[in-house]
């Protein structure tokens, strides 16, 4: 506990819980899914994974406040998730 949050200003529904990231087990939270990611048997999928799961971090920590760890990789997750979501509107799978 105790991480400070600035987001005073943010309007895209983050709420500062004020959580630092650490398991009980005295482990960051983000390592762990990090080992996740390794754990992927289709080394395709792990690597397509990888920077989409930095992106989600990038999207937590530009929500409460920070800056993104990797802005490129950022720009490019979003990109990716608004060429998504806009195909999937385009022929009727989300409404």
């Amino acid at each position: 506990m105790g991480k400070s949050c600035s987001i005073e200003s943010e309007t895209c529904g983050f709420k500062c819980t004020a959580w630092d990231g650490i398991l009980d087990n005295g482990k960051s939270a983000w390592n762990e899914i990090d080992k996740v990611i390794e754990s992927i048997p289709c080394d395709t999928c792990k690597e397509h994974a990888k920077p989409i799961m930095s992106g989600v971090h990038d999207l937590v920590n530009v929500g409460l406040g920070e800056k993104p760890y990797d802005e490129k990789n950022f720009k490019k997750f979003v990109s990716e998730v608004n060429c998504v979501y806009d195909k999937c509107v385009s022929d009727g799978r989300c409404k």
